[in-house]
């Protein structure tokens, strides 16, 4: 149920090896042309300008093939030509890169922060979600130590049905966002996939939805995995909606009290619409989540 790269391949199933990635090594037809560009990126770590003849001195390629390269860069913004010294350096797509890179880790990194104080508090699993193509994403989590615990893993789909967390995106969550969810249940070709975990339930009513809205906040009890149970928040940003859910075995959280569950998580989603503002995670296409 894990999306993302499985080991030693990528997301159209072709085989990387590890040597495929070194320097020197023998390339495939398929991956020369983004090995090249790759390496000639890399090389302005080093080097802050380069001309033509010395990137193809340092790849060992034909000058012209060089200068082909170099071009093609520079039209996607990857390199700069400098007009006086007729040399290179790092474009504007690369800046463009690491911010997006910087702002991603500082989502996660500030979010795992928050999780860490309910996670820390109640010893139980902790998790970030968010509606994604009518199906509920796991974007982080934090796992129970406990021998007895729940598991959310990363980057693994959803259907969204009753479960406290699928109340919470459902209720909070756009009208497109709920024809999305309704789409999904109905449709013969996600029925069949096997990387989406299903649940016999059905979407939540406007009734529940009303109310959750209301409450501010959702829990359910064995509403997926019998003896389990779940309390959730919502964490709304400008970019979109998320949920805060902890998840644990039913007996413990009772014994915790729900309504002291309530509070905290409560209290770090709204901690978290306020130190996210502004932040965002990355997802790749396969669904990888950084």
């Amino acid at each position: 149920m894990r999306a993302g790269i499985v080991a030693g391949r990528d997301v159209r199933g072709m085989t990387i090896e590890k040597d495929d990635l070194k320097e020197g090594a023998p390339e495939r037809s398929g991956l020369r042309s983004v090995s090249r560009a790759l390496r000639a990126l890399m090389l302005f770590r080093e080097e802050p300008e380069l001309g033509v003849r010395e990137i193809a001195r340092q790849l060992d390629l034909n000058p012209a093939v060089a200068y082909r390269l170099v071009t093609t860069l520079t039209l996607y913004g990857f390199l700069e030509q400098l007009p006086v010294q007729q040399t290179y350096t790092l474009g504007h797509s690369v800046g463009e890169l690491a911010e997006v890179f910087h702002r991603s880790r500082g989502f996660s990194q500030k979010a795992l922060t928050l999780m860490g104080r309910l996670h820390n508090s109640t010893r139980e699993t902790i998790g970030l979600h968010m509606l994604h193509e009518g199906l509920r994403l796991c974007v982080l989590t934090l796992e129970s130590p406990q021998p007895l615990r729940m598991v959310l893993p990363l980057g693994s789909f959803m259907s969204v049905t009753n479960g406290a967390t699928d109340l919470v995106l459902y209720s909070f969550g756009t009208e497109e966002q709920r024809a999305r969810v309704h789409h999904r249940l109905t449709e013969p070709q996600w029925r069949a996939d096997t990387e989406v975990a299903r649940s016999d339930g059905e979407p939540p009513t406007d009734a529940e939805a009303q109310l959750v809205v209301r409450r501010g906040w959702a829990a359910s009890y064995g509403a997926r995995t019998l003896g389990s149970a779940a309390i959730a928040a919502p964490v709304r940003l400008s970019h979109g909606l998320y949920a805060l859910s902890l998840l644990g075995p039913a007996e413990r959280v009772r014994a915790m009290g729900e309504r002291a569950i309530v509070d905290q998580v409560l209290e770090v989603a709204a901690a978290m619409e306020t130190e996210l503002e502004g932040l965002r995670p990355t997802i790749v296409p396969d669904n990888t989540v950084f």
